[in-house]
C-alpha cells in the first residue's frame, strides 16, 4: 500500500486567518500558503498580469542575440532558423519565425530528421545552411553544447546566434552570441525558461529593437504549448507564460492548434493543462517521431483554420501509428523492468525499439516504477541511442555528466535526457548509472508517496471550488494539482473499463453520492466494506454534454483518524 504524506510545505503549517484570500475558497486558500505564497502574492499568482513577466533585457546575452537578428533582417540578409523535432522546439521555431519575419527578415525553418540527424546541430549544419543560402543561423531549443557545428558555421562564414535552455557541457560554442537562462543561476524568474519561453523573449527583444509590432497572442500560446510540454517547473516567468498562454490559446489565437484540437476532439475554447500535455503535445510530437516533423511545423506557421486542416489530419494519423509502437515497446520493457525489481534504477535495451518512441515509454515506466529509467534503441553497426526519464529528487543531467567517459554524447535536464554510447559498453554503463542513483537517492523521502495537499469534507465538495481550484491552471512541474483527502467514504458500485485498465467508482460521503474515475488503477483490488480514505484530484467532466463534478482517484486505503499531514 502506498504512504499517505503531506506535501513539503515551504513554510510552517498555516492558520486560515493568515491565509484567506478575498475571493477563494479556505481549500484553495490554504493550498497556496503551504506552497508559500502570502495572501498579496498569491492572488499575484492566481490571475498574472503580462506586466508580471520579466523584460527581455533582464537576460545575459538576450539584447546581443536580439540586435545581430535585427541588423541581419534590415540589411537583408538570410536568417535560417534551427530547431528541434519535439513540441517546444517546434513552438520556438514557430515564435522565432514570426518575429523575424515581422523584423522585416527573410526567414526559413530547418528542423532535424531525428533518425537520420539525431538531436541539435550536426556534422550537416553547414551544407544545409549553405542550401538555404543562410547569412545568420539562429538556433532554437539547441546548440548549447554544439561547440563543433557551431566553429564550423562560423569558420564558413555564417555568423551564429545560439539561444538554448539545457544544461551547457564544460565548454561554451564560440557563437557571435549565446543565451541560455541556465547557465545564469537558479534564482531569477527566468532561470528555468523552456526552449520555447526563451524564443518569446528573444522575440519580444527583437519587436522592440527592430520597431516592429509585437504579436503576444500567439507567441504566449505557442510559448505556453513548449513550457508544458517541455516539463519545466512552472513558476516564475513560466507560470506567467502558461497561464496567460493558456487563455490566448483558448482564444484561437494559434490557427493550427484550433484545427488541432478539432481534429483530436476537443474544444479549444475549453482547453486545460491537461489537454495540452496529453492531446497537443503528443501529437506535434508524433511525426518527429516516427517521420519528419514538417507537418507539425506547417501546422503551426499557418495562417488560417483552413490551412491548417490538412496537417492536423497528417497529425493525428502519425499519432495512431506512434500510440501503436509506443505500445510495443511499453510492453516489452515493463516485462524486462520485472528482472530489475531491486535495482535503483531501470536500464534496458533492445534491437527492436524504435528510437522515436523510447522516450514516450520511458516516462511511463518510471512514473509506474518510481525509479529512474533508461531505454535504450540499438542500431545494427552497434551504436545506441538512448532516453532517460527521471523522478523527483534526481537530476539526470548531473548524473550522465559523472559518467560523461563512458557516453559519445549527451544532453537535457534534471528530468529527461537523451545519451549516445556505444552497445558493446551497455552492461558497464548500467551498473553505473545504477550506482550513481543510489548515491544519490538518500533524499528522496516522498518516493512512492501519494502527496496530500489537504482534507475536504462533504460541503466543500462543490463546483465553486473547483472552479477555484481552475485559477491555479495550467498545473505541471513545480505547480502540481492539489491532491485532497476525503473520510468517510462508503462504496457503492466498483467496475473496471477500458479494457480493465482503469477504474469507474461511485461512493457515498456523507450522504453525498459522487462518481469517481481512476486511470490505470484497474488492477487495484475492491477494497473491503466500510469507511474508506480517498486521495483524489478534483475536476468538473464533460460526460454526455453535462459538466459533472468527479473525484480522479489517486489511491483508496480502509478510513484512518489522520488527515495525512504532519
Amino acid at each position: 500500500m502506498n504512504r499517505w504524506i503531506a506535501r513539503h510545505s515551504t513554510r510552517p503549517e498555516p492558520d486560515i486567518e493568515s491565509a484567506r484570500i478575498p475571493g477563494v475558497p479556505d481549500p484553495v486558500a490554504l493550498v497556496l500558503a503551504r506552497r508559500g505564497f502570502a495572501p498579496a502574492s498569491a492572488a499575484r499568482f492566481l490571475e498574472p498580469s503580462p506586466s508580471d513577466l520579466s523584460h527581455w533585457s533582464d537576460i545575459p546575452g538576450m539584447e546581443d542575440a536580439a540586435r545581430l537578428i535585427a541588423e541581419a533582417a534590415a540589411a537583408g540578409a538570410r536568417i535560417l532558423v534551427w530547431g528541434d523535432f519535439d513540441a517546444d522546439g517546434l513552438t520556438a521555431s514557430a515564435i522565432l519565425h514570426g518575429a523575424v519575419e515581422r523584423a522585416g527578415g527573410a526567414c526559413s525553418v530547418h528542423i532535424p530528421d531525428r533518425m537520420g540527424d539525431g538531436y541539435g546541430l550536426g556534422v550537416s549544419a553547414v551544407e544545409v545552411a549553405k542550401v538555404a543560402r543562410a547569412d545568420l543561423l539562429v538556433t532554437v531549443d539547441c546548440g548549447i553544447s554544439a561547440c563543433d557545428g557551431i566553429a564550423a558555421l562560423e569558420a564558413a562564414g555564417i555568423r551564429t546566434v545560439v539561444t538554448d535552455h539545457h544544461e551547457p557541457g564544460g565548454e561554451l560554442p564560440a557563437a557571435s552570441a549565446v543565451v541560455d537562462p541556465c547557465m545564469h543561476g537558479r534564482d531569477a524568474p527566468w532561470s528555468f525558461l523552456s526552449g520555447s519561453g526563451t524564443a518569446l523573449m528573444l522575440g519580444r527583444a527583437l519587436d522592440a529593437i527592430s520597431g516592429s509590432p509585437p504579436e503576444c497572442d500567439s507567441a504566449l500560446a505557442l510559448a505556453c504549448v513548449g513550457t508544458i510540454c517541455d516539463v519545466v517547473p512552472l513558476s516564475g516567468d513560466n507560470r506567467t507564460i502558461a497561464r496567460l498562454g493558456l487563455e490566448a490559446l483558448r482564444r484561437g489565437s494559434v490557427p493550427g492548434l484550433s484545427a488541432l484540437a478539432s481534429r483530436a476532439g476537443f474544444d479549444i475554447e475549453e482547453a486545460s493543462g491537461t489537454d495540452v500535455s496529453f492531446r497537443i503535445g503528443p501529437r506535434l510530437n508524433s511525426c518527429g517521431r516516427i517521420a519528419t516533423a514538417s507537418p507539425a511545423l506547417d501546422l503551426l506557421l499557418s495562417g488560417t483554420f483552413e490551412e491548417a486542416v490538412g496537417p492536423a489530419s497528417e497529425l493525428e494519423a502519425h499519432n495512431d501509428a506512434r500510440r501503436l509502437l509506443d505500445r510495443k515497446v511499453f510492453d516489452e520493457a515493463s516485462r524486462m523492468a520485472a528482472s530489475c525489481a531491486d535495482d535503483p534504477a531501470v536500464v534496458l535495451a533492445s534491437p527492436s525499439w524504435h528510437k522515436g518512441v523510447i522516450g514516450i515509454a520511458a516516462s511511463r515506466l518510471a512514473s509506474e516504477l518510481d525509479k529512474p529509467v533508461i531505454l535504450c534503441a540499438v542500431d545494427p553497426d552497434g551504436g545506441a541511442r538512448g532516453s532517460a526519464r527521471g523522478v523527483p529528487g534526481l537530476n539526470l543531467f548531473e548524473i550522465l555528466s559523472s559518467m560523461s567517459d563512458m557516453l559519445g554524447n549527451f544532453g537535457g535536464h534534471a528530468g529527461a535526457a537523451g545519451l549516445e554510447f556505444r552497445f558493446d559498453s551497455f552492461g558497464s554503463l548500467k551498473d553505473r548509472f545504477c550506482g550513481e542513483v543510489a548515491a544519490r537517492s538518500g533524499d528522496r523521502e516522498q518516493a512512492g508517496a501519494i502527496l496530500l495537499d489537504g482534507r475536504l469534507r462533504r460541503s466543500d465538495l462543490t463546483q465553486d471550488l473547483v472552479e477555484a481550484i481552475s485559477r491555479m491552471e495550467p498545473f505541471g512541474e513545480g505547480n502540481e494539482e492539489p491532491v485532497w483527502i476525503t473520510g468517510n467514504s462508503h462504496l457503492l458500485d466498483w467496475s473496471r473499463v477500458g479494457g480493465g485498465e482503469h477504474l469507474s467508482c461511485r461512493f457515498s460521503i456523507d450522504g453525498g453520492r459522487f462518481q469517481a474515475i481512476g486511470f490505470g488503477m484497474g488492477r487495484m483490488e475492491r477494497p473491503a466494506h466500510g469507511p474508506l480514505d480517498l486521495a483524489y484530484c478534483l475536476r468538473l467532466d464533460t460526460f454526455r454534454g453535462r459538466r459533472e463534478l468527479r473525484l480522479h482517484l489517486r489511491d483508496i486505503r480502509p478510513a484512518r483518524s489522520t488527515d495525512g499531514r504532519a
